[in-house]
């Protein structure tokens, strides 16, 4: 099988696996449509021919699958590449104290609000300086907020006294 068809195959056994559920239907009533639809109670042993009538089926349903968002890549050729590095780890100790993932349009997005500049590339130092800030701002308020969390998981009869979550 060749890269091209590998990739399609995997999206379509993606989309086999993301339209039931955003139908609503459990597991049980997606392997009972594989079973009654083909025989088999598994998409893996579909061929991709088989998984585009099963996603023909789910969209006669109701279910549409979603447009594909174009992921933003890291910037390229800035004049600060230090603050840019910075950038990449605050976005990343985000995904690792939060859990999900902030990619680099969420960077871009604070610069744009705070500054009006479209592209970080385009940034001063100044300006990265200011998104730097942002993002340790937002990191130490999640982290914060997690502490709390944990705190009153061990102690749950504990009220803090400075009005925050109870």
């Amino acid at each position: 099988m060749t890269t091209k068809a590998h990739t399609h195959r995997k999206t379509l056994l993606a989309q086999a696996h993301m339209a039931p559920m955003q139908l609503g239907m459990s597991d049980e009533d997606r392997r009972a449509v594989l079973q009654n639809l083909f025989g088999v109670d598994s998409c893996k042993h579909l061929t991709v021919r088989q998984l585009d009538q099963l996603i023909r089926h789910f969209e006669k349903c109701g279910w549409a699958p979603s447009p594909r968002r174009k992921a933003e890549k890291q910037p390229k050729r800035s004049r600060e590449p230090e603050m840019l590095a910075k950038v990449q780890a605050l976005l990343s100790e985000l995904h690792a104290v939060q859990g999900d993932w902030h990619p680099w349009h969420y960077a871009t997005a604070i610069l744009r609000r705070m500054y009006g500049v479209e592209r970080l590339e385009w940034a001063n130092a100044k300006q990265l300086r200011g998104v730097i800030a942002a993002l340790h701002r937002h990191l130490q308020r999640r982290a914060d907020a997690n502490e709390l969390d944990a705190f009153q998981r061990l102690f749950p009869t504990f009220k803090p006294a400075f009005g925050g979550r109870a």
